[in-house]
């Protein structure tokens, strides 16, 4: 099943509760069957809910793109992975080259998400 978040956290959390809330018992399989694992979301803020959700029902979470440095905590989001390093990667790798570049002024721009 593929779901749109619309890089919304409000969405992905609703999608995220809705899949697990499906009705089933151990004796007898869901009307629907539940996810194996969940994969996205885009957006470090989308991703963050689900996350936790998918951490709490002891379901696997593979982010493509979420980079936030929240993730490295792993006894919040015990269950989440992703394939891009985090932010702090990005950070360092900036700094270096800021430094080769012998750079004495910079400006910062910050989001959070």
């Amino acid at each position: 099943e593929l779901f749109d978040t619309g890089c919304s956290p409000i969405q992905s959390t609703w999608l995220l509760s809705d899949v697990l809330d499906r009705p089933h018992t151990e004796e007898t399989a869901p009307i629907e069957p539940l996810p194996a694992a969940v994969l996205g979301a885009f957006r470090s803020a989308s991703t963050s809910p689900t996350a936790i959700l998918s951490g709490v029902s002891d379901l696997p979470q593979l982010s493509y793109r979420s980079s936030s440095t929240d993730f490295d905590n792993k006894e919040q989001y015990p269950y989440f992975g992703r394939t891009v390093p985090s932010s702090s990667s990005d950070a360092s790798a900036v700094i270096s080259y800021l430094q080769y570049l012998e750079v004495e002024y910079v400006g910062v721009i910050f989001v959070t998400d």
